[in-house]
């Protein structure tokens, strides 16, 4: 069982954390930001939902994008999508537990939860 990166790096998940993300959608474009956004587009919506995020290291201990967090979805593994999420909720039980939280009805949003992290600190 081996996670590896979408140019088939086998890495080794160092740390994993979910990040909220905020999609603005516009009927011919999706971007995604770190922050919530200041200005929104008229005819745009905004969601905010998490993220897992990790850091890793690669062959020889190299890091992964810099050390930067990346999102998961990057990632494949041997044993497919299960066996990454395994890795993610051992490396981190807590954020975990508070998404289960956060994915009941009526819970505040995801940033309540889960603290965002500045632009520069992503890949």
């Amino acid at each position: 069982m081996a996670i590896f990166t979408h140019f088939g790096e086998e890495v080794q998940l160092t740390e994993a954390r979910l990040i909220p993300m905020w999609f603005v959608q516009r009927p011919y474009d999706r971007t995604t930001h770190y922050r919530k956004p200041t200005k929104v587009p008229k005819r745009a919506s905004v969601e905010e939902f998490p993220s897992w995020h990790v850091r890793s290291t690669g062959e020889g201990g190299r890091l992964v994008c810099d050390g930067k967090w990346f999102e998961v979805i990057s990632l494949k593994a041997d044993d497919g999508w299960n066996e990454i999420m395994i890795a993610l909720c051992k490396l981190n039980p807590t954020d975990a537990a508070k998404y289960n939280e956060w994915n009941k009805a009526g819970a505040p949003e995801a940033s309540h939860f889960f603290p965002p992290i500045d632009p520069k600190e992503a890949a």
